[in-house]
């Protein structure tokens, strides 16, 4: 149960392998078309051993399990370094144990297998190896095997000079002894007699002999007398080719502190305590002459590992305890750094080993250095998972320097000195933006698309992206417009939430989803008009009224003249669009663009009075006939910010942009300063900047960068046009001379939102500044909704219901009015939810999203789930941009599997289940799984796969000992927990159950579907 994983029995492997693959043509869910098959010739040698590729898995959780080991080596992994093992093989790890989230940390550093059982692994797996290398020729072959296993021990030579860590090096060095060999050797033979009879011979070929070479991982802290003496025991004792692990502390105390703040990972934590506990780099170059002169006396190969993790300090709280080691891409630059200092000292002659930070981005790179093998871990635990390896074959297929014999030393400097500051390494490449669908982990139809959930409408994104992928950009604008009535708008100012949530944010950067929606418009419009016709029936429904001509009203009168409603929106201004037309800047968005949505909400039959009656309210439009009436008024009203002094040249935000707009005789003066950091706050100071005379805008606020509420994107926008900013200051005196007195700010704990509250210090200080814009406290006009009949609370705010309904029926608040200020897509969908329960209400049926494609095919997206694919079209070049997007989009409505790709044990499975609203269900295999928590961080729902998902149980006593809801199979008995009860129910002899309990239907049939065509994840495992 729980974190106990349970190994499973050689004869179980194999039928596992070959049932999963001839029923569904994967291994341990690796479709067939993602095998690694290598055409090209190339080889290396590692200290005399051939290996067709000169990556694979580091010595980690890929390497634990044999079917980590098998499905590493089906992905292209043919360097196999084994998971670290030590004397003490029973320890109790704390778990959660790996954060990989960006950088990677994690607080386990050995296997969690006793010896005999890790043995065990890796025999099974280096049979099945040999076997699949006869059956799935995906690597060419001439002379032996195409894989290496190397040998991973630690930590001691005290340990490894115990009995047990005797056994286990002399079994890797030579099998051919043990009871095991023998068994699994027949049992392969008589497979292969059953099965396979013209493979028959492979049994003779399978060595006995795992391993040549032992890579020592030495503790943190290892003295060097201690590092060196295993060493030497290694090559004196065992006749072992040698590379030793060293540590990135070799660089020392304050170039790792340099290099981690020059790329932005100031906030690692390190104990410079621990720097002087390790080895230094001039004893570490000593040592290494000495071993280097030892093995070649004995006809061995030595050489170094690089690197160790770093040890840092626990100030995440993400995993348990008070240290955790530090790996991944903040790692890299650090050990090429120290592979570049070794090899300067040795002229390029000491072998190097690699496993700091490499990946898809950099590996190339590192090889074509002279550097093999490259050995992953950190960059196989993110989505995508195995597949990343494959992707890092095809970067090297291209790479020069196959016939390298050592290190080139000058390529090598340049790449140390690069990696320190290349975009990959630095910490703003991957954006703090966390994928959050923002519910509870369904037990079953658990795969969606972050992008849709976080869109405010619900928008079709993936389904678009794929339609302008094939050039049907019609399609794609009818997709849109099924749920967004103003494209051309939300085109260019959408807070694009969308993309905060991109699952290619796990890889390198989230499509530009607003553009595409803006080429869509631009390519598909003039076609889309001309197909386009008005809704049968138009206008015979009840008539409804819309007060306020802005976004919301506007898609109000869309939505509602689509379902055949007559509506009439009501509109003060002498124009329609609201914010958009009258406060948002013109050089935010065009005016033409604005006015397209608007012409084309009209053309659905809405009509729009302008200049209407200011003192409208709910019951004369009632008395007019309109049943319904729908009031979209926004949040004019500022309640400014209370200031001393008596500097009168303070103005509210809203009435400043819309002079602006008009185009106002402006007087600022030279220094202009906006109280505030959200969006408003950042076109204020945009659109300052542009009145004649101002030199200088500033932006006040009282919290730090971390908590503003604008946009990135329009933060930087600001930057970019020049506006300064004061974070962690505010505002309190404005006196007539200019001088505006701010109070400097700390931030202290955090607030019912999550941000850290602003706590005043003693600290003022004085600028000098012409016109103050406050854009804070945007809010409903409670007294002007009280004049039109809206009921209020004790508060003064309206009351309204989820769907924004008021307490007088058929009366609702849209938009900013609601609820306060909020995005422009925000008060789109919130008028959709108003309108679509008017249309409910009348049993009238919506005409959103009544067309749908659906014509993916998930071995193309498989073959994305791998790739790192950066951005590197800009939208200029239409065609390919909309080409580089749509090739980027995983589609993870309909293949998510993020919990599989990122689980190194394949505990979770993802198999297609008729019947469900998803084509693919998602089971857990209990006997698999450590609880290494590394699915949980990458699930896009709230919850943790390991914990939330059926489970596949293989033992009673696991079953019984667990809470997750799941099921035991024994025999036509199943064994079935859900929502914390359990129930006994009998299969039949076609695997249907012959009464199941309605709450238990969506359960029973998974059940039935894995017992027919997934049976080989009921099988057996050990104890």
């Amino acid at each position: 149960m729980g974190d106990i994983m349970r190994p499973v029995p050689f004869e179980e492997l194999l039928t596992r392998i070959v049932d999963e693959y001839q029923n569904h043509r994967s291994i341990f869910g690796i479709p067939e078309q993602q095998f690694y098959s290598q055409s090209s010739p190339h080889k290396v040698s590692v200290f005399g051993e051939t290996c067709a590729t000169p990556i694979g898995p580091a010595a980690g959780p890929h390497t634990q399990l044999a079917q980590n080991i098998i499905t590493s080596w089906l992905t292209g992994g043919r360097f196999i370094e084994l998971k670290t093992v030590q004397i003490l093989d029973r320890l109790e790890l704390e778990k959660p144990c790996i954060d990989a989230e960006d950088e990677c940390f994690n607080t386990e550093w050995s296997t969690e297998f006793t010896l005999l059982k890790a043995w065990d692994e890796y025999l099974k797996a280096w049979f099945i190896l040999h076997l699949l290398e006869e059956i799935l020729p995906l690597t060419p072959v001439k002379d032996g095997k195409s894989f290496i296993f190397n040998m991973s021990v630690g930590y001691n030579l005290e340990g490894i000079k115990q009995p047990p860590m005797q056994q286990f090096i002399d079994n890797m060095m030579n099998a051919g002894s043990q009871p095991k060999f023998a068994q699994y050797r027949d049992t392969l033979t008589r497979w292969l007699r059953q099965h396979r009879p013209e493979n028959a011979a492979l049994v003779n070929r399978i060595p006995a002999k795992l391993v040549q070479g032992v890579t020592l991982s030495t503790m943190h802290g290892c003295p060097p007398d201690e590092i060196e003496a295993i060493c030497r025991y290694m090559l004196e004792e065992k006749q072992l080719n040698t590379f030793v692990k060293l540590n990135p502390t070799l660089l020392g105390f304050k170039r790792v502190r340099e290099i981690l703040d020059t790329c932005g990972f100031g906030y690692i934590g390190l104990n410079e305590a621990s720097f002087d506990h390790d080895l230094k780099i001039d004893q570490a170059l000593e040592m290494l002459k000495r071993l280097m002169t030892l093995a070649k006396s004995k006809n061995l190969g030595f050489g170094v590992k690089l690197t160790n993790t770093l040890g840092t300090v626990n100030n995440k709280g993400a995993l348990p305890g008070d240290e955790m080691y530090m790996s991944g891409r903040a790692l890299f630059p650090l050990s090429i750094n120290v592979a570049a200092l070794l090899s300067r000292e040795f002229d390029g002659k000491l072998p190097i080993s690699y496993s700091g930070g490499a990946s898809q981005l950099n590996i190339r790179d590192i090889f074509e250095t002279g550097i093999r093998p490259i050995t992953m871990a950190t960059d196989l635990l993110k989505p995508g998972g195995y597949l990343r390896l494959s992707e890092c074959m095809r970067e090297l297929e291209q790479a020069d320097g196959w016939q390298m014999t050592q290190v080139d030393v000058k390529r090598l400097n340049a790449l140390a000195e690069k990696a320190v500051s290349m975009e990959y390494t630095q910490k703003h490449w991957k954006p703090d933006d966390r994928i959050d669908v923002g519910e509870k982990l369904p037990l079953t139809d658990c795969y969606v698309a972050p992008c849709v959930s976080a869109c405010a409408i619900k928008q079709d994104i993936p389904e678009y992206i794929r339609l302008m992928g094939e050039q049907r950009y019609v399609d794609a604008l009818e997709l849109i417009y099924q749920r967004n009535a103003l494209p051309a708008i939300t085109g260019h100012i959408c807070d694009h939430q969308c993309q905060y949530n991109c699952t290619r944010l796990d890889y390198d950067s989230a499509l530009n989803i607003r553009e595409l929606k803006k080429i869509a418009l631009e390519k598909g419009w003039d076609e889309y008009q001309r197909r386009w016709h008005k809704p049968a029936g138009s206008g015979t429904q009840h008539p409804v009224a819309v007060i306020g001509a802005g976004p919301a009203g506007l898609a109000a009168g869309y939505f509602l003249a689509r379902a055949g409603y007559s509506v009439t929106l009501f509109e003060r201004e002498a124009n329609a669009g609201g914010v958009v037309r009258n406060i948002i800047p013109q050089f935010r968005i065009p005016g033409e663009l604005i006015q397209q949505d608007i012409d084309f909400v009209v053309s659905h039959g809405v009509n729009i009075v302008y200049g209407c009656d200011p003192h409208l309210t709910v019951e004369k439009l009632q008395q007019q006939g309109y049943r319904y009436v729908l009031i979209g008024t926004g949040t004019d009203k500022n309640s400014g910010v209370k200031l001393q002094g008596d500097n009168p040249n303070v103005r509210k935000s809203l009435s400043f942009l819309r002079e602006y707009n008009r185009g106002d005789n402006l007087q600022l003066g030279k220094h202009v300063a906006i109280i505030g950091a959200g969006n408003t706050a950042m076109d204020c100071a945009r659109a300052a900047l542009r009145v004649p005379g101002v030199e200088q805008a500033t932006v006040i606020y009282r919290r730090s960068q971390q908590e503003m509420p604008a946009w990135r994107e329009e933060y930087e926008e600001a930057v970019h046009d020049g506006v300064t900013f004061r974070f962690l200051n505010n505002p309190e005196r404005f006196d007539a001379d200019g001088t505006l007195t701010v109070r400097v700010m700390a931030l202290g704990d955090v607030d019912e939102k999550g941000r850290r509250r602003p706590v005043e210090t003693a600290e003022t200080c004085t600028l000098q500044v012409d016109t103050l814009i406050t854009a804070i406290g945007e809010q409903q006009d409670g007294d002007a909704l009280a004049a039109m009949g809206i009921p209020l609370d004790a508060n003064g705010w309206p009351e309204v219901n989820a769907d924004g309904e008021t307490r007088k029926a058929g009366v609702f608040l849209i938009g900013d009015v609601q609820r306060g200020p909020s995005s422009i897509v925000s008060a789109i969908g919130n008028a959709r939810r108003a309108t679509d329960t008017i249309l409910a209400r009348e049993n009238i049926r919506s005409h959103h999203g009544d067309k749908h494609w659906n014509n993916v095919d998930p071995a193309e997206v498989y073959r994305r789930k791998g790739a790192i694919v950066v951005a590197n079209v800009g939208k200029d070049d239409r065609d390919a941009f909309v080409a580089q997007e749509a090739a980027r989009c995983l589609e993870c409505n309909y293949v998510c599997s993020k919990c599989v790709d990122v689980c190194p044990n394949r505990a979770n499975v993802s198999i297609a289940v008729p019947g469900f609203e998803n084509r693919y269900q998602t089971l857990h295999l209990d006997a698999y799984c450590n609880e290494c928590g590394n699915c949980a961080q990458f699930c896009p729902w709230q919850g943790k796969p390991y914990k939330d998902k059926i489970t596949v149980f293989s033992l009673p006593q696991d079953f019984s000992n667990s809470s997750n809801p799941g099921f035991l199979v024994e025999g036509n008995r199943v064994h079935i927990r859900q929502n914390e009860q359990t129930w006994l129910l009998t299969l039949d002899d076609h695997g249907e159950f012959n009464q199941i309990p309605p709450q238990l239907d969506a359960m029973c049939r998974i059940i039935s579907h894995v017992h027919r065509h997934h049976h080989y994840l009921l099988g057996a495992v050990e104890v």
